[in-house]
């Protein structure tokens, strides 16, 4: 397995540089990135290429490849027989890029995020029992979001919504530590704990560099 992977995110074009840390020779892949990205912030996230960028940095529960859902960092999950209550468990080894465990608490303050009054996605999970009346500050708590474990998590719905699972696919739904969530309101580019195969070692002007998260399961 090749290892010491960097990627490199420039203005104008974009380079995936990958190293052998056993060899000086690198292999390296250019695209076009038109603008540099805006706001990484989860709930504010919408211009193409700061969601090019955040696909890289971070996951959700599930993700979609080859055209069928797969776990991302729920390993598993289990849908009622009234199609209303979705039970999630997190893989007991997902990490940070810091190395800290992912659990049920981070994906809450995930979901709390992205439902917040000041979220541009907010109605996207009006679904949630509860949800709408917390983004509208009628509430504290979203009563469909439970944590039962260190490791499960249960949302329910209103009703059944069948696109559920595949809305959460999104990089809008990303699960980060709120203290990333927070940094990102306050700078919206910046290097931030994340959850997916890479993370930002460096800004500079025009370019963003990432490298491999070593925990990424």
């Amino acid at each position: 397995m090749l290892k010491g992977l960097r990627l490199y995110l420039l203005l104008f074009f974009c380079s995936i540089t990958i190293a052998d840390e056993n060899s000086s020779q690198e292999r390296v892949y250019r695209r076009i990135l038109k603008s540099y990205p805006i706001n990484l912030e989860p709930s504010k996230l919408e211009d193409a290429n700061s969601i090019q960028l955040m696909v890289q940095l971070s996951e959700g529960l599930v993700k979609y490849e080859e055209g069928k859902l797969e776990p991302a960092l729920a390993e598993k999950w289990e849908i009622s027989y009234n199609l209303k209550e979705y039970t999630f468990y997190i893989n007991q080894t997902s990490k940070f890029s810091n190395g800290r465990k992912i659990t049920s608490k981070y994906v809450s303050d995930s979901f709390y995020n992205i439902i917040s009054k000041s979220s541009i996605f907010k109605d996207d999970l009006v679904y949630i029992d509860g949800a709408e009346e917390f983004s509208l500050n009628k509430a504290n708590k979203i009563k469909g979001i439970e944590q039962l474990s260190e490791n499960i998590i249960k949302i329910k719905l209103k009703e059944p919504f069948s696109p559920f699972l595949y809305l959460l696919t999104a990089p809008q739904f990303s699960i980060l530590p709120k203290e990333s969530i927070d940094l990102l309101k306050k700078e919206k580019i910046s290097k931030f704990i994340s959850s997916g195969p890479y993370f930002i070692s460096d800004l500079k002007k025009n370019k963003v560099i990432l490298e491999k998260n070593r925990y990424y399961y």
